[in-house]
């Protein structure tokens, strides 16, 4: 009798990390996939050592072990496409993927021939993994080609004829970017919010003030490829928006500022971020942040655990990431000198995590089933009170300041509290078309809807209901056939959603916290350094508060420069933007002669960021 090594369980583990490693190789450096391995391969030997052991059966176990895999990697696909034909299994879906569990496993250990069924397994689990291994080889293999045309895609060529010079200081350099930081004039504009106490502490701390400052770009990536490579990208050379965005990433990861400072003896420091983006683990020094790293969460969003995972569990990752790296910032100074430090901050970028103390941000929300919760509770004049509030969202702040002002007392107002719904991630599900159905459609359908479908997804590819996806496909005159075959490519996904209160407040709320935390750090920085060092707290883009398409507001940024020595601020100015800060740093400090570039903001959508529009008069006027 032949017998067949049991090798599918330990392929089915590796195939959904080495999958999403695949889809992600552009953005994930390799080191971040070890640790998941490591976990899945040991997880799926015990359990299969287990089950061996209760079964007396290799093969027996084996089938288990993958069919358990193939569920708990599986459950979060299967439950949403179920949800979208229209099948609700909220309430009892771990009890439906537990029964399937259960009788698949009956039938396995029931089935005879059990070699016959472990060969045809083991093919299947072979072919699953050479196919993506396959792929992610031909990813490597079209990175090669294209980042030796990498220069052409930064106009590098002045910083490319750099000459070393003698006697230069090596002052550490700190640049810390904050995500979504508005300048103080379009804060006050935007939100009425009057940012001076922060402006004024860093007036007394000897830094300058870019006080009309703008980012060159509306994206963070954009953003960091041009100020950290001192020149502006064109990436017109490049056709599809992944291949760009491998470009954009790699041009981040190995700039030419960490390339300049690496002759002058300068070690990269990078204190990591929950963003692939900014995530530079091949940096001379590494600081870790996450408890998890950005590979490892979206590997667990794809498992059975993240349906179980509580919000609470994912706001503590975030707000451990977020805070440790004010903590990282400061042990730095420890470090031997020279060093350049990057670091990217979340800054007030949503989700919204923090109250201006620290506190946890929660929004208070009254429906029907509160009001009927307190009814007994309240006086029925006070219950007219709260009706006039309901379907609202408020921040623990302003809905006491509401109550106050109707004159609830303090315990009625603890009552309302414990009784209202709360919640941390304002969530809306949202339904996507894949790019796939394009390649369906080809040579199927008139042109006409051919290139209606490809800008449908291209700028149109968010919808909150099915219904609505109905409805749109319909005027533009898709056939129910038609329409039926493209919903087989659409996926439901899961977007933190705040409304334009929530915005306005949750940003205000963070933007306290985070002043607090970046005084303190500046502090700690400026005390403890060997010798004064150069700080850069830069905004990487502007924001939306007021949810209008205000150039001013989207690009304009918080740009602030302490340069330690006398008049080594001269050759600032007010309006400059990040593309020109390095080329001011390495004159000043470095006596080279780099000529500073014009000052240009361009616009691109979310769904072409790679396609520019020149929009600085409207920025600047």
């Amino acid at each position: 009798m032949k017998k067949y090594y049991v090798i599918h369980p330990f392929l089915f583990s590796l195939y959904p990390i080495l999958s999403l490693y695949s889809i992600n190789s552009q953005e994930v450096h390799i080191s971040q996939i070890i640790r998941s391995i490591i976990i899945v391969i040991l997880f799926t030997c015990l359990l299969w050592l287990i089950l061996t052991y209760i079964l007396k059966n290799i093969q027996t176990a084996g089938l288990i072990v993958s069919l358990f895999l193939f569920l708990f990697f599986l459950f979060k696909h299967i439950y949403h496409y179920l949800s979208y034909l229209g099948y609700n299994i909220t309430g009892y879906r771990y009890f439906l993927v537990t029964l399937i569990f259960i009788c698949i496993s009956f039938l396995i250990i029931k089935i005879k021939d059990k070699l016959k069924i472990t060969y045809l397994i083991n093919i299947i689990s072979i072919t699953l993994v050479l196919t993506v291994l396959l792929n992610i080889f031909n990813n490597f293999i079209r990175m090669h080609f294209y980042n030796q045309g990498l220069k052409e895609c930064v106009l590098v060529d002045t910083i490319n004829t750099i000459d070393l010079q003698q006697n230069v200081s090596q002052p550490n350099i700190y640049y810390i970017t904050v995500d979504s930081y508005l300048r103080e004039d379009i804060l006050n504009k935007a939100l009425g919010y009057d940012n001076s106490e922060f402006i004024n502490y860093l007036n007394q701390k000897g830094f300058y003030i870019a006080s009309k400052s703008s980012s060159n770009y509306m994206h963070t990536e954009s953003s960091l490829v041009s100020s950290l490579n001192m020149n502006y990208i064109d990436l017109s050379t490049i056709k599809d928006n992944s291949t760009a965005k491998r470009a954009s990433l790699k041009l981040i990861k190995n700039n030419k500022v960490r390339e300049f400072l690496k002759k002058y003896g300068y070690k990269f420091v990078n204190i990591s971020s929950m963003e692939y983006t900014t995530d530079i683990p091949n940096a001379d020094i590494y600081i870790n942040c996450n408890s998890i790293n950005t590979f490892e969460l979206s590997l667990l969003n794809m498992t059975f655990l993240s349906e179980m995972l509580s919000s609470r569990f994912k706001i503590n990752l975030m707000k451990t990431s977020y805070l440790k790296a004010f903590e990282s910032l400061k042990e730095t100074v420890k470090l031997k000198h020279p060093i350049f430090v990057f670091a990217h901050l979340a800054g007030v970028h949503s989700p919204y995590l923090f109250c201006k103390n620290g506190e946890d941000m929660i929004w208070y929300k009254i429906n029907d089933k509160t009001i009927k919760d307190f009814k007994n509770k309240l006086p029925s004049k006070k219950i007219e009170l709260i009706e006039g509030l309901k379907d609202n969202e408020y921040s623990e702040e302003d809905l006491n300041r509401i109550l106050n002002k109707l004159n609830f007392k303090e315990n009625e107002i603890k009552i309302i509290k414990n009784y209202t719904t709360k919640i941390t991630l304002p969530t809306e599900v949202l339904f996507i078309i894949g790019e796939k159905a394009i390649e369906n459609f080809k040579n199927k359908v008139s042109d006409t809807k051919l290139n209606i479908l490809i800008n449908l997804i291209k700028y149109e590819n968010m919808f909150t209901s099915i219904d609505e996806l109905n409805e749109k496909l319909k005027s533009y005159g898709f056939t129910e056939n038609e329409i039926n075959k493209i919903k087989k490519y659409t996926s439901l996904i899961y977007n933190i959603n705040y409304n334009s209160y929530e915005i306005k407040t949750g940003y205000q709320e963070q933007l306290v916290f985070l002043n607090n935390k970046l005084k303190e750090t500046i502090d700690y920085i400026m005390s403890n350094s060997q010798k004064p060092s150069i700080i850069i707290v830069q905004g990487d883009h502007g924001s939306s508060i007021s949810t209008t398409l205000d150039m001013k507001e989207i690009f304009s940024i918080l740009n602030v420069y302490y340069l330690p020595g006398n008049s080594k601020t001269g050759k600032l100015y007010k309006e400059i933007t990040p593309v020109n800060t390095f080329r001011i740093i390495f004159n000043t400090y470095f006596n080279t002669d780099l000529p500073l570039l014009k000052d240009i903001n361009y616009y691109s959508t979310f769904s072409n960021p790679y396609e520019f529009i020149d929009v600085t008069d409207k920025v600047k006027n």
